[in-house]
């Protein structure tokens, strides 16, 4: 519930982390609250995932500190969205759902076999060089969630492994393997493009 995020932000000693805090739940709230409430389909649950949520920003508050708006509240959403699938996976472990996450020991599937070779040197200079910046964004937003939040936490908000498996709630390996695949589709999706940005 509200009174309970409240109480939560009250607990941050530092006078403006508190503030920082208190003004991301006052001003994302009602979007965090309608994507949970969108996946759980429960008004309770949805408050929980967004007290949880808080919580998260409240864990890695540095990374909030050194972002603008616009990557906060990317940040907030990926978190919040990862915590209510994992809170819908858990109630519904009987049930298949289009909203549950694949296993990722499944099949790369469409994407198969690629051309260039999986190199985390190899998007990392794709992602930091500002010209390609607008395509490498675009060919992002066409990813499964699963793998886009993955990178999105990698390489824009330098997370480690370890910080972004506890974000989405899945093992450091699994995230390592989730971030290899998705390299090798941002390369395979862009095509004749990108590649002839990753040779030149």
């Amino acid at each position: 519930a509200a009174i309970e995020v409240l109480y939560t932000i009250m607990e941050i000693e530092d006078e403006q982390d508190r503030s920082l805090v208190e003004q991301l739940y006052l001003d994302y709230e009602k979007q965090l609250y309608k994507l949970a409430k969108g996946i759980l389909h429960d008004h309770y649950d949805a408050q929980d995932c967004v007290h949880n949520t808080i919580v998260s920003v409240i864990k890695y508050l540095s990374k909030y500190r050194e972002s603008d708006d616009v990557h906060r509240a990317n940040l907030l959403m990926i978190t919040c969205r990862n915590i209510a699938i994992n809170m819908y996976n858990a109630k519904q472990k009987r049930f298949a759902s289009s909203l549950t996450i694949p296993e990722d020991d499944t099949d790369a599937g469409e994407y198969g076999e690629y051309d260039i070779e999986d190199k985390d040197s190899d998007v990392v200079q794709l992602v930091i060089n500002a010209e390609n910046a607008q395509t490498i964004q675009q060919i992002v937003m066409k990813l499964d969630p699963i793998y886009r939040d993955a990178i999105v936490l990698k390489y824009f908000f330098q997370l480690s492994s370890k910080e972004i498996g506890e974000i989405i709630n899945t093992s450091e390996n699994n995230v390592n393997l989730r971030l290899s695949r998705a390299r090798k589709m941002i390369l395979k999706i862009g095509g004749k493009k990108l590649y002839e940005i990753y040779q030149g």
